[in-house]
């Protein structure tokens, strides 16, 4: 089933079953399938941006499953159901929905960054002053498209 699923977007849930077997935390996603691994990854290493869903996971006796909850044709589509799955999830007793905001269809928050905008992010990446979510809130990106610039997966050929 994965390689059917590299390069398509998908909602999916990340569930943290507690010790009792009767709460659940759920958190709710969407993105490619490479998303599925990166939060079990953070999880793992006690650095998910969720913190709710991260002390979850950390309570002796946890257990977490992932779950896909559709394959989507666009981001747009997939952050659409990721939406409806919270508004359903909040309505069942004993789970408790991690999920802060709801998915945002559109992306206001994005704008385009350019070289001279890319050299000053990379600049304080080195100094280590400020957390890549300050940088991005800063800078009107997502904390993502900075990790991107941090790992060299995006603006490689900007040197600083």
């Amino acid at each position: 089933m994965k390689n059917k699923l590299i390069g398509k977007q998908i909602t999916y849930a990340v569930h943290i079953i507690l010790k009792d077997g009767v709460t659940t935390y759920v958190y709710l996603g969407s993105g490619d399938w490479s998303r599925k691994s990166g939060n079990a990854s953070k999880l793992k290493r006690n650095v998910h941006d969720n913190k709710m869903l991260q002390n979850a996971y950390n309570q002796e006796g946890s257990e977490m499953k992932f779950e896909i909850l559709g394959v989507c044709v666009d981001k747009v589509e997939a952050r659409g159901i990721e939406n409806d799955y919270m508004r359903h999830f909040r309505m069942i007793d004993d789970i408790i929905v991690c999920n802060i905001y709801d998915a945002v269809t559109t992306k206001p928050y994005k704008k385009v960054l350019n070289e001279s905008l890319v050299k000053e992010i990379k600049i304080l990446l080195i100094e280590g002053k400020l957390s890549n979510n300050q940088i991005a809130k800063d800078y009107g990106v997502s904390p993502c498209q900075i990790s991107k610039i941090k790992c060299g997966n995006e603006w490689k050929n900007v040197q600083v």
